[in-house]
């Protein structure tokens, strides 16, 4: 407790530098959501990624379901489940339909057998609303919270700070980058009525490029420094490093929260680092994608639709190291090919 006749000591001002103002300034009213999160490089780069690889799958089954998952369709599926956190589909009689716009109508129990979805898919001229029995659907979604199963809830919803934190980045950057573009030549000014530099300003402007002329604060008869004459000096973006630090750290991370390692898509990335980074990404977010999206189609379409994917290639490495260990270590060929997998593909 302070004593009566102590002052009150006087808290001294956060000290911060210039640059820490303004980045505090840029981002003191964060208002980012999950989507505009999406319009970054990051996470198209992941929604892309995974849509290509649905898009890669091998589907066997019967031929009329085969029909209806065209690569164009398990594309779709990938993306809506990288940026909307869901995929929804009408089943139809040939085809699947994908919604635009749905929402749930809970049954009484969490049993999805009781449950409805109102359904609306558009068209060039107009749109069309149903509501569909859950077994009329194909719904996957990236997950849910079990208060509110029927609400689904993706990546970037999900890590939500991240989101905000990516979309003020990338705001951020794209107005830095919005700066004028050119070079400023000072020229002399004598105080007199007639520009004697005029010819030479004239043949400047003609030159490529763009060039802007400021006459100098001060006159030639007061001082004004002739070395400055006539030099460019550039104009355009100079954005903080504190500021492109941000966005790189937003990039990765929001890589990361979409199941995507960041050397994958990281600049400088030597070959063997995104070799390993493809490996990882095929295998524990590809495969499980797909094995999740495969079992819905069995449970809606038929029972024995199947998405393969070609995993071999992506472990050949490890397989290989695991091999190798093996039989240095005593193992029989046979046996040691046989528990490392390096002859099996699985995929």
């Amino acid at each position: 407790m302070r004593p009566p006749w102590r002052k009150r000591p006087v808290e001294a001002p956060e000290r911060r530098s210039y640059t820490s103002d303004i980045l505090a300034a840029v981002f003191q009213n964060a208002t980012r959501t999950a989507n505009d999160a999406g319009k970054t490089a990051a996470v198209e780069a992941a929604a892309g990624y995974v849509a290509r690889a649905l898009a890669g799958a091998e589907v066997s089954g019967p031929p009329w379901a085969v029909d209806m998952l065209p690569p164009h369709v398990l594309s779709q599926m990938g993306r809506g489940l990288m940026r909307r956190g869901a995929t929804v589909w009408a089943i139809e009689a040939d085809m699947l339909t994908e919604a635009g716009y749905w929402n749930f109508h809970a049954g009484p129990t969490a049993d999805k057998s009781g449950w409805t979805c109102q359904v609306t898919d558009n068209g060039p001229h107009g749109s069309r609303t149903r509501n569909l029995p859950f077994d009329r659907l194909v719904f996957v979604p990236w997950s849910n919270d079990p208060a509110i199963p029927w609400t689904p809830s993706g990546p970037m919803q999900n890590a939500s700070l991240t989101a905000a934190l990516a979309g003020n980045a990338e705001e951020a950057l794209s107005h830095e980058a919005a700066t004028p573009v050119g070079n400023v030549v000072e020229i002399p000014s004598d105080g007199a009525g007639a520009d004697q530099y005029e010819a030479t300003k004239e043949a400047l402007k003609s030159a490529r490029g763009r060039v802007w002329f400021q006459e100098a604060m001060r006159g030639a008869d007061r001082g004004n420094d002739p070395d400055s004459s006539f030099k460019q000096k550039h104009v355009g973006p100079m954005p903080a490093g504190e500021l492109v630090s941000i966005g790189e750290q937003a990039y990765s991370r929001t890589l990361a929260a979409m199941g995507v390692p960041p050397d994958l898509f990281q600049h400088g990335a030597n070959s063997q680092g995104q070799r390993e980074a493809a490996r990882r990404c095929h295998l524990n977010l590809i495969v499980p994608l797909s094995r999740i999206v495969e079992r819905e189609l069995r449970d809606k379409l038929d029972g024995g639709i199947r998405l393969k994917h070609e995993t071999y290639f992506a472990d050949m490495a490890g397989r290989a190291g695991a091999f190798q260990k093996l039989v240095s270590g005593g193992m029989d060929l046979a046996q040691a090919a046989a528990v490392s997998g390096v002859l099996i593909d699985d995929g």
